[in-house]
């Protein structure tokens, strides 16, 4: 049965809207908490990546030098390794005929203070590679025919 007093019919929904609890607030603060680990997270691989790519391609480099190096000589190496990457330090030591070793440093930049997880330090990320290359020598080889 219901009431017919209009009155009561507007007195009735007022209290009705007030009993109702909404979750907006408290799934807007969920959502705060959420976005700011899924930005640290996000963040974090994006300086994983960095090192990772910065160490593949330093590979690639001080590989690249070493044989340059062993074929031809020091500066040839250097050379190579500067068109390949140009931000690195590095060191070669041509040790005897067709015999290169080559070092190559260099320091990665990460945002906002990630190294402190990877090793104690400052913000920069030290890699580096080395690579020691031997060329058989044209005469008296295993694979002369």
């Amino acid at each position: 049965m219901k009431n017919s007093d209009p009155v009561y019919n507007i007195l009735r929904k007022t209290i009705d809207r007030r009993l109702v609890v909404t979750d907006r607030g408290a799934v807007a603060v969920e959502l705060a908490f959420t976005l700011l680990f899924l930005f640290l997270f996000v963040m974090f691989y994006i300086a994983l990546t960095c090192i990772f790519i910065g160490h593949q391609r330093l590979s690639f480099t001080s590989f690249a030098a070493a044989r340059v190096c062993a074929v031809r000589n020091v500066g040839g190496g250097l050379a190579t390794a500067r068109a390949i990457e140009s931000d690195f330090r590095p060191h070669i030591r041509n040790i005897n005929d067709h015999v290169c070793e080559v070092k190559l440093d260099k320091t990665i930049d990460i945002p906002f203070d990630f190294a402190k997880v990877f090793h104690r330090g400052l913000s920069p990320y030290d890699i580096s590679s080395t690579t020691t290359l031997q060329l058989e020598g044209s005469k008296g080889g295993d694979n002369d025919s």
